[in-house]
């Protein structure tokens, strides 16, 4: 019964029942978790290697040759998404990949739609949920913004990408001190050494809007990490 929460992707309910005695495969629970936070991540190089080290750990949940076929197109950009999207263990990430597609293409509503059944998918997808939070931005429901980005920082609060958006719709609210905070936060996370996608997410920034004096060093500097730690 464990073990078929775990093919279903339901690790919640699966990690509860075996904390509870349940007997289930904690090394494949495991590795699924693990291979979802690098894909949240968009460390990909990372989630393809995990799949080839735990191919038989991986395989009576997961088909290790679907998976790398789904790493490759979420990096390529390009290779079709459609595979993946119903996968219990891919989906949520195929569909955030397929929303940054829809934003490329100037399709917002599609996006957000995609970015949606990316949340439902993986509730702790916190590229997803900043994603949407831009969405929200742009089209002036700053209020809803701020809450998908706290929401995003609940559940990776080293995201720098989040910190800086936050930044931006806190300014557009006239709340200077907490602006400057997160601000601060993301260039800090953004500098520190070794940072990784996890803390950049290699998502679309929110849109600066218009700035001066200290604040403005502050986002030129913030903006400057992210591109040249994105390449």
């Amino acid at each position: 019964m464990v073990n078929e929460l775990i093919k279903q992707g339901k690790y919640g309910e699966a990690r509860a029942r075996m904390l509870a005695g349940a007997a289930g495969d904690l090394e494949g629970l495991e590795a699924l978790l693990s291979l979802r936070e690098r894909l949240r991540s968009k460390d990909y190089t990372r989630a393809e290697a995990l799949v080839k080290d735990c191919r038989e750990t991986l395989s009576p949940y997961l088909d290790p040759a679907l998976a790398l076929g789904a790493v490759k197109a979420f990096s390529s950009g390009e290779l079709a998404l459609e595979p993946y999207l119903e996968d219990p263990h891919l989906g949520a990430e195929a569909w955030c990949a397929l929303g940054l597609r829809h934003i490329q293409a100037g399709e917002p509503a599609k996006a957000q739609e995609a970015f949606e059944h990316s949340r439902a998918a993986d509730p702790g997808h916190y590229r997803a949920t900043t994603n949407l939070g831009n969405l929200y931005l742009e089209s002036g429901n700053i209020e809803q913004a701020v809450s998908l980005y706290q929401e995003a920082l609940k559940v990776n609060p080293d995201f720098a990408l989040a910190h800086h958006n936050l930044a931006v719709a806190y300014r557009k609210q006239g709340k200077l001190d907490l602006s400057v905070s997160h601000l601060k936060k993301g260039q800090r996370l953004l500098m520190r050494p070794g940072a990784r996608t996890s803390s950049v997410g290699r998502n679309y920034p929110a849109p600066m809007g218009r700035f001066g004096g200290r604040f403005w060093l502050f986002v030129v500097l913030a903006v400057a990490a992210y591109f040249i730690l994105r390449r």
